[in-house]
């Protein structure tokens, strides 16, 4: 019998590059797994425990989840998922939560590689450390796809509004600008202790790498350093049974670690001509 995986997508799953909800099921049929795609909305807890939509986790050898799907119900649905075992999931909800902000992995062996960050959701107290002086970046905590991503200075005009709009009941973190960013950042592929594939994203006018706002992209190779600190996290990940993400290096800092449902399979796949999708299909088979 073949093995069988769920896909649980979120409703806003088709953004700017990333199509992982078309790309992920199709692969894993070609792989000869059994495939159901379901909206996140149909994971519900019954009397008799856990199903999702007319499934029974206990017949699934995988779950996958592609994103946080409505925020409104995120957690809910994510306690609910919690109650499984952590080894029926690519990526298990409670690492999940826990890793998907920006700083939540600047911190023990790992914190070296990271620039240096301050968080808060009081945006006087991350106004004073802007006006310390030097160059920094702030975004929101679990932001993407370069949205916004402010380079500010003490001298940044509209800084107070800047700052308001990101700390309007939520948090933002504040990062020291890294000038290596402007030579590009890599995206790492990992799946299954497996490197998939890299690329480098160089930015088309700012500092933001992000393919949704313009940064072209090629195949690129990696640096010795670069391989350490990949291999670091990689290790980190592993040891927290995160098994897709995507690591994105500028030599010696690692800029992010994105674990919820990260894009570079298409890209991947314009590239190199190679079905990226499939290949990460094999890893988990």
């Amino acid at each position: 019998m073949a093995r069988q995986i769920c896909f649980l997508k979120s409703p806003d799953s088709k953004v700017y590059g990333n199509n992982n909800h078309e790309l992920l099921p199709q692969a894993f049929k070609l792989a000869g797994w059994g495939v159901s795609v379901l909206p996140q909305e149909q994971v519900c807890l019954t009397p008799a425990g856990i199903m999702l939509g007319h499934l029974d986790p206990r017949n699934l050898n995988l779950i996958w989840l592609l994103g946080f799907g409505r925020r409104q119900s995120c957690i809910d649905r994510f306690q609910i998922l919690s109650r499984l075992d952590d080894s029926l999931f690519v990526n298990p909800p409670q690492t999940m939560m826990n890793l998907h902000a920006k700083y939540s992995l600047n911190e023990g062996a790992l914190q070296d590689l990271f620039p240096p960050s301050w968080v808060s959701g009081d945006g006087a107290w991350l106004k004073a450390r802007i006006q310390s002086g030097g160059e920094w970046v702030i975004k929101p905590t679990a932001g993407s796809y370069g949205k916004d991503v402010y380079r500010v200075s003490a001298s940044t005009q509209k800084l107070d509004s800047i700052l308001n709009s990101l700390t309007d009941g939520a948090y933002a973190v504040l990062q020291t600008y890294v000038p290596e960013i402007e030579q590009g950042e890599k995206r790492v592929l990992i799946a299954n202790g497996k490197i998939i594939g890299s690329y480098l994203r160089t930015s088309a006018e700012n500092f933001r790498t992000n393919l949704s706002v313009g940064a072209t992209c090629n195949l690129c190779s990696l640096s010795t350093s670069e391989k350490l600190n990949l291999a670091l996290v990689m290790d980190h990940l592993e040891k927290r049974k995160i098994r897709f993400a995507a690591i994105d290096l500028a030599e010696r800092y690692v800029i992010e670690v994105n674990v919820a449902n990260p894009g570079g399979l298409q890209t991947l796949k314009i590239l190199t001509g190679e079905d990226t999708a499939y290949k990460t299909a094999l890893s988990f088979s």
